[in-house]
């Protein structure tokens, strides 16, 4: 007698399974990508928190990359000495500037406090508005 089993067992996964969660990966995917923001609508500077303390040192850029060192202007080409002297006393973790940019300042001037800053081994935190 040729006894043989009825019901034959398939070991191999099925593929419907997959591709259900592919296609909701997908969709999870588009749906995410349509919510980034591609970067060219910035209205800057807004952010929640807030930096405090008298010993930081403020420097101001205006629309017409005008440079301020607290509310005194400044030249361009003075602006990296006078920072020196005014936090040459400090201890090192403590040398830090305020950089209180305006949202229409180029941002070549911007870039420039920063890459002074860290020459010159400062911290520098951006000010910004608050987002309420």
């Amino acid at each position: 007698m040729d006894f043989k089993r009825q019901n034959n067992v398939d070991v191999n996964p099925g593929m419907s399974s997959m591709t259900d969660l592919v296609f909701l990966m997908l969709i999870f995917f588009i749906l995410l990508a349509t919510q980034v923001s591609t970067g060219l609508n910035v209205n800057l500077p807004k952010a929640q928190g807030s930096v405090g303390g008298a010993s930081q040192i403020t420097v101001g850029i205006d629309p017409e990359s005008n440079f301020f060192i607290g509310n005194e202007p400044v030249a361009r080409e003075e602006l990296e000495v006078k920072l020196q002297a005014l936090l040459a006393d400090k201890e090192p973790d403590k040398k830090m500037i305020i950089l209180k940019a305006d949202e229409m300042a180029p941002t070549g001037a911007t870039i420039g406090i920063v890459g002074m800053a860290k020459v010159n081994e400062w911290k520098i935190m951006v000010q910004t508005k608050n987002a309420k």
